[in-house]
């Protein structure tokens, strides 16, 4: 695996906790990124269950001509507590068949995942904390070791 794209879902209508319009224009912006910087590569999509990042990651699935795999784990929220060693068992299933796995998932692992990762996994102190907003994305560039 070459990178690590965390992505927090698009913007949804608090009534339904479905994916908005202004959501889906955020992951086809998203997608056009990706392309830009990583056509060609085999990617994988795991998203969180939720109707809000499955939705998001249906768009992007669409749009970068790859698959997906739903992942209840990926689902944080009250609840749902975050299982940082689940997730990163989970990525190691996937990072010798993929150049880029994307996770679509929600504020919790968006913003923390990209510093216990670059800690954990690639051995390097990176303090990284930054909101991610709704339809954003990070990059962890597993070969520099480096996040963008």
């Amino acid at each position: 695996m070459k990178k690590l794209i965390i992505v927090r879902h698009g913007l949804y209508n608090c009534d339904d906790m479905n994916l908005s319009e202004a959501g889906r224009r955020q992951m086809h912006k998203l997608a056009t990124d990706i392309i830009v910087d990583m056509g060609g590569s085999r990617m994988l999509i795991l998203s969180s269950t939720a109707p809000r990042a499955k939705q998001s990651a249906e768009v992007l699935m669409k749009d970068l001509s790859t698959t997906m795999e739903l992942y209840e784990v990926l689902w944080s929220e009250a609840v749902r507590p975050v299982q940082m060693p689940k997730i990163i068992e989970m990525i190691d299933v996937y990072k010798e068949s993929y150049d880029v796995l994307i996770l679509v998932t929600h504020l919790e692992y968006a913003n923390w995942l990209p510093s216990y990762y670059a800690e954990h996994v690639l051995e390097k102190k990176e303090s990284c904390y930054n909101t991610i907003e709704k339809g954003g994305m990070v990059v962890i560039d597993c070969a520099e070791a480096s996040i963008n």
